[in-house]
């Protein structure tokens, strides 16, 4: 799997007698609060069908399976993993919450860097561009079937000192 990193979406109190399907409920809310609040526009195409599953003390709840036999709940503060769709689901959704490109933009960039095997990205430094070439890369190491190690992606950046 792509590296993933962790974000805090926000905080949710329920009892500890709650069945999945409302803590499918809360952890939804908890998602759409917190993409209403990155994204008011709605521009990036992220909602609650991005996610794909949670974890929770170890026991996996994938949505689109039918849930675990055990509670989700012991008693004491529980953190909530969330993952959302992507490679393994055909979707781009986990990239563009990384990245806050919206989903038109990173399949258009996908599809360009398939059809024509680059991408030229310009504009100030410090936008994100180097980390948005990484993560696209990688993707598509996935895609194609291979495992993204150490140096399996080449970024070659030109600034323009160095165009002089």
């Amino acid at each position: 799997d792509l590296k993933q990193q962790e974000f805090f979406l926000g905080c949710s109190k329920v009892s500890g007698k709650v069945d999945w399907k409302l803590l499918d409920d809360a952890v939804f809310q908890v998602f759409k609060d917190y993409i209403s609040k990155m994204d008011p526009a709605s521009t990036l195409g992220l909602s609650t069908e991005s996610i794909h599953g949670y974890s929770v003390s170890h026991v996996k709840r994938l949505l689109d399976a039918e849930p675990p036999e055990l509670p989700p709940c012991r008693r004491g503060v529980n953190n909530i993993a969330v993952s959302l769709k992507g490679l393994k689901e055909k979707c781009v959704d986990s990239l563009v919450f990384e990245t806050l490109i919206p989903k038109p933009m990173v399949q258009h960039y996908i599809g360009l860097l398939l059809k024509h095997r680059r991408l030229v990205l310009s504009g100030p430094s410090g936008t994100g561009k180097t980390y948005l070439t990484n993560r696209l890369a990688e993707y598509l190491v996935e895609r194609s079937g291979r495992e993204v190690t150490e140096g399996i992606v080449s970024t070659f950046n030109m600034h323009q000192q160095s165009c002089k």
